[in-house]
C-alpha cells in the first residue's frame, strides 16, 4: 500500500514539474517571438520569390530571368493594391454601416477597375512568363502563389484569434 502511495505521489511530482517547465518554455517563445523584427514587404517578396523558384526547380540560368520578370510582376501586383488602400484604406469593421449607397457603389465599381487591373497585369505577365517558362511551370508558379495566398490567410486568422482570446 505504502508503494503504490509512494509511487502516486512520484508520478504527481514529475508531472506537476514537467508541466511548469513547459509553461517556462512557452513564455520564453512568445517573449522572442515579440523582439523579433517584423519582415519588410521587400524581404517578403523576397522569400515568395525564393518559394516559387524552389518549388519551380529551375535551373540557374532561367531562375536569374524569371526572377527579374516575377520582381516586375509583384511590383505592379503591389502598386495596383496600394493605389487601392490609399483611396479608400483599410477594411474597418462596421465600415459599410457608416456610408452612403453611392459611396457603397463607388468602393465596388472601385473593385471591380482594380480587378480588370489585376487581370491585365497578369495577362501582360503571362505573355513574358512565357518567354522563359513552359505552360505546367507557370501553372506551378500560379499554384505556388495560391499556397502562399492560404498560408498567410490562415496566419492572419490565427493571430486574430489568438489575440481575441488573449482579451
Amino acid at each position: 500500500m505504502k508503494q503504490k502511495l509512494f509511487a502516486m505521489m512520484l508520478l504527481l511530482f514529475v508531472c506537476s514539474i514537467q508541466t511548469s517547465v513547459f509553461a517556462q518554455n512557452d513564455r520564453k517563445a512568445k517573449i522572442e517571438k515579440r523582439e523579433r523584427p517584423r519582415l519588410t514587404s521587400e524581404q517578403m517578396m523576397q522569400r515568395q520569390t525564393k518559394y516559387i523558384v524552389n518549388q519551380m526547380a529551375l535551373d540557374d540560368a532561367t531562375r536569374n530571368k524569371f526572377e527579374a520578370v516575377y520582381k516586375r510582376y509583384q511590383a505592379e501586383l503591389k502598386e495596383c493594391h496600394e493605389q487601392m488602400r490609399s483611396k479608400y484604406g483599410r477594411k474597418k469593421k462596421g465600415d459599410c454601416k457608416e456610408l452612403t449607397d453611392a459611396e457603397v457603389s463607388e468602393r465596388i465599381e472601385a473593385r471591380f477597375a482594380q480587378s480588370r487591373k489585376i487581370l491585365d497585369i497578369r495577362e501582360k505577365y503571362y505573355q513574358e512568363f512565357k518567354k522563359i517558362l513552359t505552360p505546367k511551370q507557370i501553372q506551378k508558379m500560379y499554384k505556388a502563389e495560391k499556397e502562399i495566398q492560404k498560408k498567410v490567410h490562415r496566419e492572419m486568422a490565427r493571430r486574430v484569434n489568438s489575440h481575441k482570446r488573449g482579451k
